[in-house]
């Protein structure tokens, strides 16, 4: 075997050296010289004196010792050894080099060089050099670079050049690595150049990229915001034009005469060089400039505006003219009557004074005589009129005739007559009547009489003033005068009667004379007919209960005749034996024990504060006590009690429990009246009320003349009625020192109240409290941790949380360290984490079922740990939630309940009853029923069961703690209805429902803690809700200051609130800038609705489609019909688009469709509710909520008939349930009810500005078989927005939500709401003319093309069409103030309303 060893692989001997390696230079076995080991020599440290042996030592010596020293001589010994160095072991190639190989390798011609010499500044030459890299292409592919600076050789220039044209082509290389020492600097430095201009011109590339994404983004948002373009055909121009002049009369002639005759001022020559140089003809301008001369003021504007009115749209300028314009010349002119009309508008007096056939001219001047005092100024004017002589002395004393005459006109006339305190009847007749033919016609008067100013009634005159759409100024005088001289005659007796019957007999001789105003009110007036009525014999007709002048003694007979029928009754029922009963019932409760120390209270103070706890008989028997003591004084006749209730099932319930103990039946001594039921009589001596409705009798009688007792019960549930009602009262005790209040209340501050009161001077130590202890009988709280103890209670969801107050496990902690909230201490583990699982943000049906589940079951009470086992298990439960939705919920899930049905058995039932304040009286009535041995009752309820109302049967409370509450944000104008938590007090007011009339336990789904950090008493309403209402209220009954007012009440509203409620009324016209109260707004204090309800429903009449509008108010008053089902918006946004029809674009009308289509199964199907409950189901719609609607549609007519807007033989129309073919109902005031167009322009009109703008996308295009057409946009790409809150969303459920396109590019909305986003829930495209006829200020821009409305909608229209819309505006607004002002003004014949309708019903074409 031959062994090898080194490079020579040679053969060694047997025997020889083995193992021996050697190293040579190479490293690779050669034998090269042997390495000697210095790993044990010596090293001296060279910093200092220490040695080292081991070179690991000295080396870690080195850099923990002297790391800074050792670093610097290692550099310094690197930089030698570099400098030492060749400048290259190899030859290094230059720049020319380099880019010649560049030039080689990428196949380009050779470079060519181009060096220039220069004389430097020492005269000494100096060398520049140019570069260029040719193309093989062409000639602008050439690369070139120059040299930046000179040089002192030529090679040195041309390697410079090179330099630069390499660093342009292999730039970001490291090439200072390999280039000669000479050129690193300076390619470093270029690299530094090159990446700044990079970075230079990708900052460029950014800004022109953006600049470029701005002008794309505005050139969107300008399609986007294009405006609507106002489309009005030449037919349509036409229209408008004859309208106007219709209206305004006199025709250009005499402009065109005075024209040419005289010369205009410096002003007006000024304008009229701008005007021509604007494009406009010569002739037209000197007739503008001659009218605005006329008028006394001369500018561009006003110039502009007046050709485009006037002259012939063909000879108008390109830009102001529509497009294709040929139609006839305009003679409208602005004339003096339309310059009345506008001063008669602007005066609520002086057109009183004038509908009452005075002219204008003597009106005004009796205004100005009498201060502006209507009442004076037409006292004067009458006075002249019959000939009465005036300055009589002024009447102190109180005019009982006159009330009398007032009590028995009212029960002969009933709704007809109107008696608005302290001396004004108001009375309309029908003259036809009479007649034994129909006449046809108008033939209505409405007869205002004046108590005398002077004297007392009879024995001075009172002062009539008649009113008749059919009569002529003329006419309505002489009848006057007539009617003056009559009264004459009969001085020192009852009158009135005898008059109107005498109107109805001269009504139809006066209307065949034609006379002038101003003749009858001359010195030489015509006496002839005077004459002769004065020689007629006098022959009048007095009602059946007034003998002539014994009125007075047959009132007071009445009087007492009445006292002792009452005081006959009350000893009867005080010594009958069937009603001991009873009255052992009433002296059981606490109340009676306090009945002479509370009587006492009320007679010797103004103000009395009781606190009486649940169950002790304040509501029922205090108003007892006061009408018994009145009885047993013998004043019985004079006592008028009125008692009001937070709810209308109390205020019934209470009437007929009070009825029942007094044996007698609802209506007669003791009655009720709520919204739009009544149920009273003239011998009423305590009513029971809504809150609402005795607000409404103070705006009709401020004064609450014959009232000598006011109850507010519950007073301390402060709502926005009560906390208004007690600032009226509060100002009324000081002019009525001899009415008297009682508040009560079972949680009320007793304190607050009593220090309200004792704030006003009069009340000042006449302000008395007084307590009354309850009578309830023991009931046991239970709350949430005891009732998921007892039960064993596990919920199937999870959600980590407890609720305020206790302690919050944090997600993913373990069980075993997560301590238990304090109050949980004694409780089970596993009841402290079946709450840890619980959720408290929302009602858990769960919990509920399976709580009401184990109280039906005979063991439910007793692991409850409850006392009153056999009385749980045979009374009714109670329980309380937020609303109807919950409520409905609730019913349905208990109706299929299994765990229900097993715990009740086969040999038992449940009936289960809801109950909250959109119900019927008679649907209410129905949870007081006793149910049948068997039956389990169940009554689901709101906090209408809070108070007030006792069922008697109810031994169970079950309180989830929660109510529905309106919070309203002025900052934004956004109201949300919410769900909260209830205070303190309600918590005891429905605890105390379970322990009336027996022990009961009440079951509160909340835990203990929780319980603890709830609110003492909830916040005021009237720091909540929005103020508009209130604030018309205050206005009307108070007057004056609205803020002053309202500072004053018992908790004051933030102002920004009161001056946003403000700002609206403004909007809506209720009030205008000085703050007072406009025609419509007076009408509109008087309708119990939301003013933006009352509005449209006015609108509505006005228009002529009330039937759909009725619909739509009566669902916005809170009876929306749609039903919404979590996780399914397409499915109820499908179900409306199918009722109302995609193209309709409403969520308003698509209410109108339900109900029709609904009202149509309904009457189709008189004897099974079967196919209105189908078509309820296929539409996915809540047939209660219909039922109200169709319910409230009635109230809501009766408010219009009530303030005089709609005739009662339309009422009856209306309220029938005859329907046409299309599903509608047909009146007089409904001809345009199946008007989409006119239909939601009404809404517009009504909540005005509550508008959102759309912006649409870009239009894009797609290519079809029949050409390119433009594609729909997305719903989702479309975005809207609102002036005030900016961008706003559409809610899912709407009709809207899915909609790629509208029409106008404008809807409006009734309601908005936040959740994640701003919502808007109903809303309805509207048509542009909708906005530009009922929205705000019109501003035109001539030059522009444009019209704005409040400076926000755009619309884009010629000038020629953007002032007739406006003059058009000016018309409509001034007839429908003159309609507002005397809603009996017929306007269906007026081509101004008719031109009106056709432009919104056709959209201008």
């Amino acid at each position: 075997m031959a062994a090898s060893s080194g490079d020579g692989g040679s053969k060694g001997k047997k025997g020889g050296r083995r193992h021996v390696y050697r190293s040579g230079a190479t490293g690779c076995g050669g034998g090269g010289p042997v390495q000697v080991d210095k790993r044990m020599e010596e090293r001296p440290c060279p910093y200092c004196d220490r040695v080292f042996k081991q070179v690991g030592r000295w080396q870690d010596h080195l850099q923990k010792k002297h790391p800074q020293e050792h670093q610097e001589q290692l550099e310094k010994e690197k930089q030698e050894k570099r400098e030492e160095q060749p400048s290259s072991a190899y030859p290094q190639k230059t720049p020319r080099q380099f880019l010649h190989d560049w030039c080689q390798k990428n196949k380009r011609p050779n470079p060519k060089y181009s060096p220039r010499e220069e004389t430097g500044p020492d005269d000494k030459p100096r060398w520049k050099c140019k570069v260029a890299l040719p193309s093989t292409k062409a000639p602008k592919d050439d690369i070139v670079r120059f040299t930046q600076r000179t040089y002192e050789t030529k090679e040195e220039a041309m390697q410079r050049a090179a330099l630069a044209a390499l660093q342009h082509v292999m730039g970001g290389r490291s090439m200072h690595v390999i280039l000669p020492h000479a050129y690193r600097e300076e390619w470093l430095d270029l690299e530094r150049q090159s990446k700044e201009r990079s970075e230079r011109q990708e900052k460029n590339k950014e800004v022109k990229e953006g600049k470029k994404e701005r002008e794309k983004r505005h050139a969107d948002r300008a399609a986007r915001q294009a405006p609507q373009v106002v489309v009005m055909t030449e037919e349509r121009r036409k229209e408008v034009e004859e309208a106007l002049k219709g209206v305004r009369g006199r025709q250009i002639a005499s402009i065109k005469t005075s024209s040419s005759q005289d010369v205009p001022g410096d002003a007006g020559k000024l304008v009229a060089e701008e005007l021509v140089a604007l494009g406009f003809r010569v002739e037209d301008v000197n007739l503008a400039i001659a009218a605005l001369e006329d008028r006394g003021a001369i500018d561009l504007e006003p110039a502009i505006d007046w050709i485009c009115l006037h002259a012939d749209e063909r000879h108008l300028p390109r830009q102001y003219a529509p497009l294709g314009a040929s139609g006839a010349p305009v003679r409208v002119l602005h004339s003096a009557e339309q310059d009345e009309q506008e001063r008669l508008g602007e005066n609520p007096d002086l057109y009183y004074l004038v509908s009452c056939g005075y002219p204008v001219k003597l009106a005004e001047s009796a205004l100005e005589s009498a201060h502006g005092n209507r009442r004076v100024a037409l006292s004067s004017l009458y006075d002249k009129l019959a000939g009465i002589p005036t300055g009589g002395e002024r009447g102190d004393g109180v005019d009982e005739t006159w009330e009398e005459e007032c009590w028995v006109l009212r029960s002969v006339y009933g709704e007809d007559m109107e008696y608005i305190p302290p001396g004004l009847m108001t009375i309309a007749l029908d003259c036809s009547e009479d007649q034994w033919e129909d006449t046809g016609g108008d033939t209505s008067v409405q007869v205002d009489v004046f108590k005398p100013l002077s004297g007392t009634y009879p024995h001075a005159l009172p002062t009539l003033a008649l009113r008749s759409p059919a009569l002529t100024a003329g006419q309505r005088l002489l009848l006057t005068k007539y009617l003056a001289e009559a009264s004459k005659k009969l001085v020192g007796d009852v009158m009135v009667f005898a008059l109107l019957d005498q109107l109805s007999q001269l009504y139809f001789e006066v209307k065949s004379q034609e006379i002038s105003a101003y003749s009858l009110l001359s010195d030489t007036a015509n006496t002839t007919r005077t004459k002769a009525i004065n020689d007629q014999p006098k022959q009048r007709r007095t009602p059946g209960n007034v003998a002539g002048r014994s009125s007075r003694t047959h009132g007071k007979r009445s009087s007492q005749l009445e006292n002792d029928r009452l005081l006959e009754w009350h000893r009867r029922l005080e010594s009958c034996p069937s009603h001991a009963f009873m009255r052992k019932i009433r002296q059981g409760l606490p109340a009676y024990q306090k009945r002479e120390a509370t009587l006492e209270l009320i007679r010797d103070n103004l103000v009395l504060v009781l606190s009486g706890e649940t169950g002790c008989g304040k509501s029922t028997q205090l108003p007892q006590y006061i009408l018994e003591e009145a009885i047993e004084n013998g004043r019985g006749s004079s006592c008028n009690i009125i008692c009001t209730q937070p709810r209308r099932i109390s205020a019934i319930g209470l009437a007929s429990r009070v009825a029942a103990e007094r044996a007698e039946s609802v209506g007669e001594v003791v009655g009720y009246s709520v919204r739009l039921e009544n149920r009273s009589s003239p011998k009423t001596r305590l009513l029971y009320c809504t809150t609402g409705v005795l607000l409404r009798r103070l705006l009709n009688d401020p004064s609450l003349s014959g009232t000598t007792h006011i109850v507010v019960d519950e007073v301390h549930e402060r709502s926005l009625d009560s906390d208004l009602l007690l600032l009226l009262l509060r100002d009324l005790l000081v002019v009525r020192p001899d009415l008297k209040l009682i508040l009560m209340s079972a949680t009320a501050n007793a304190d607050l109240f009593a220090a309200y009161f004792e704030k006003v001077p009069r009340c000042r130590g006449c302000v008395a409290k007084e307590t009354i202890p309850g009578f309830t009988f023991p009931v046991q709280d239970f709350f949430l941790e005891d009732i998921v103890e007892a039960f064993s209670y596990r919920p199937t969801h999870r959600s980590g949380t407890f609720t305020k107050g206790d302690a919050q496990r944090p997600r993913g902690a373990s069980e075993r360290g997560t301590k238990s909230p304090a109050s949980l201490h004694g409780y089970q583990e596993s009841t402290v984490e079946s709450l840890r699982a619980m959720s408290f943000d929302s009602i858990d049906y769960e919990l509920l079922e399976h709580t009401i589940s184990f109280l039906c079951t005979r063991e439910g009470p007793a692991l409850l740990g409850s006392r009153q086992t056999a009385d749980l298990e045979q009374g009714a439960l109670l329980v309380f939630l937020p609303g109807a939705a919950e409520i409905s919920r609730l019913k349905t899930r208990l109706a299929s309940s299994t765990s229900l049905s097993n715990a009740l058995g086969s040999s038992s039932k449940v009936q289960i009853y809801a109950l909250h304040g959109a119900m019927q009286s008679s649907e209410q009535q129905a949870v007081f029923q006793k149910q049948k041995k068997g039956v389990r009752k169940i009554v689901i309820a709101t906090n209408v069961a809070e108070t007030s109302i006792t069922i008697d049967d109810v031994t169970c409370v079950i309180d989830t703690g929660k109510h529905k509450e309106m919070t309203y944000d002025a900052e934004r104008g956004v109201a949300t209805l919410k769900e909260a938590w209830v205070s303190k007090a309600s918590a005891r007011q429905r605890r105390g429902r379970a322990g009336r009339v027996c022990a009961g336990v009440c079951l509160k789904l909340y835990t203990r803690s929780k319980h603890d950090s709830l609110e003492e008493y909830q916040e005021p309403e009237i720091r909540r809700v929005p103020l508009e209402s209130l604030c018309l209220q205050v206005k009307k009954i108070l007057g004056g200051s609205i803020h002053r007012h309202l500072n004053l009440c018992l908790s004051p509203p933030a102002n920004k609130a009161v001056e946003e409620a403000l700002s609206n009324l403004v909007t809506a016209q209720a009030i205008d800038r000085e703050g007072e109260l406009t025609p419509l707004g007076q009408h509109l204090s008087l309708m119990p609705v939301d003013v933006h309800i009352g509005k449209m429903l006015v609108y509505g009449v006005l228009l002529r489609c009330l039937d759909p509008i009725l619909t739509i108010a009566a669902a916005l008053s809170g009876h929306w019909p749609f039903l919404s089902t979590l996780g399914r918006d397409d499915e109820d946004r499908k179900a409306r688009n199918q009722l109302a029809g995609a193209s309709n674009q409403s969520d308003h009308l698509a209410v109108v469709a339900a109900y029709n289509g609904w009202l149509r199964c309904k009457t189709s199907s008189k004897k099974t509710s079967k196919a209105s409950r189908e078509f309820c189901e296929a539409y996915l719609l809540s047939e209660q909520a219909l039922v109200a609607i169709h319910k409230l549609r009635h109230d809501l007519a009766s408010v219009l008939a009530d303030v005089g807007f709609l005739p009662r033989d339309l009422l009856r129309q209306l309220n029938s349930n005859a329907v046409d073919g299309e599903g509608s109902s047909r009146t007089l005031l409904s001809d345009f009810g199946d008007v989409g167009r006119i239909v939601k322009a009404v809404i517009c009109a009504a909540f005005y500005p509550k508008l959102v703008r759309v912006e649409h996308p870009a239009t894009k295009y797609k290519q079809t078989q029949g050409g390119t057409v433009a594609e729909e946009a997305s719903p989702q790409s479309i975005k809207f927005f609102t002036r005030d809150l900016g961008r706003v969303f559409v809610h899912p459920s709407s009709v809207n939500f899915s909609s790629g396109r509208f029409e106008s590019g404008w809807l409006v909305y009734t309601n908005i709401v936040q959740t994640s986003k701003v919502f808007v829930r109903e809303s309805s495209m509207v048509p542009a003319y909708a906005i530009l006829f009922f929205g705000g200020a019109i501003t035109v821009k001539h030059d522009e093309g444009l019209v704005l409305v409040d400076q926000w909608a755009k619309f884009r229209a010629p000038a020629r069409i953007a002032v007739l819309v406006r003059e058009l505006r000016a018309e409509v607004d001034s007839l429908l103030l003159s309609k507002i002002s005397s809603p009996t003004l017929e306007l269906s014949d007026s081509p101004v309303v008719e031109v009106l309708l056709g432009l919104l019903q056709n959209n201008g074409f």
